[in-house]
């Protein structure tokens, strides 16, 4: 099974909000196999909301017409930049299951409404009590992006190029989704492959992408507790936003990778 590209998705009115975390209430969420990455010494977490407007899934196209809503911070693995997903919510029965046992990632099933009123974007999330966790969680926000600005690329050097601009992400997963990933052929098992014990493995996945095209954007975040339902502290600052009108992904199939020798801070 030769490794290439297995989706391709469309994101629209994608809205990132970040806020500064200490490392030491981050690292329980995150496998110690991963690095956290600071940027001037300080950590972050995200909450990524996206429309998935369009997909299309190994040469099946798909308009799914999904909200998605991704708690995130940033991490390395063995010097290798990525994304960490610490939970994802997705308001499709079908489309949570794949992403969860076809690309490793902890979605949960919620019901996530959104609408646009002269230009003005509101979208509301709650989890649906009987998902894997069990736990609730709520998020609603609302949000105007300036679409009469000129859109921009981050600074290479930048904060914003450091929380947006990620192509790879890492997931600790166990057999199973060895397993059920290569009925679905969304991943590549040639490089190498995990034990068989029962131990999480870690494995990585890309979603390859332009630079975000960026705007303007107020916006207010109204209702959060992603944060406490993955037992973080909750944000206590205000967050920096960023805003793009479109994004054309296209993912990856998962691979196993081997563990550094030891765990990182």
């Amino acid at each position: 099974m030769s490794r290439g590209p297995v989706a391709e998705v469309i994101c629209r009115d994608v809205l990132f909000a970040h806020w500064p975390i200490a490392v030491d209430g981050l690292r329980p969420a995150v496998p110690s196999e991963l690095t956290i990455e600071t940027f001037d010494g300080t950590a972050w977490i995200g909450i990524v909301v996206v429309d998935i407007a369009e997909a299309r899934v190994q040469r099946v196209p798909y308009r799914p017409s999904l909200s998605s809503i991704n708690l995130r911070t940033y991490v390395a693995f063995d010097g290798e930049p990525g994304v960490y997903f610490i939970s994802l919510e997705m308001d499709g029965q079908l489309g949570t299951w794949v992403a969860r046992n076809g690309f490793g990632l902890p979605y949960h099933h919620a019901t996530i409404e959104s609408s646009r009123h002269d230009g003005v974007v509101q979208v509301s999330s709650r989890r649906d009590r009987r998902s894997r966790s069990g736990s609730s969680a709520r998020f609603e926000a609302t949000y105007r992006p300036d679409i009469d600005a000129d859109p921009s690329e981050a600074d290479p050097d930048s904060v914003e190029a450091f929380l947006i601009e990620r192509t790879d992400y890492f997931v600790a997963a166990g057999p199973d989704l060895q397993r059920t990933a290569t009925l679905l052929r969304t991943i590549d098992s040639e490089p190498s492959t995990p034990d068989s014990s029962s131990e999480p493995s870690m494995f990585v996945g890309a979603a390859r992408h332009d630079p975000w095209p960026l705007l303007p954007v107020e916006a207010t975040i109204d209702r959060n507790t992603l944060s406490e339902a993955a037992g973080l502290p909750t944000p206590d600052t205000a967050p920096i936003y960023h805003y793009s009108r479109q994004q054309h992904m296209t993912a990856e199939r998962i691979q196993h990778v081997s563990s550094p020798s030891s765990g990182s801070p």
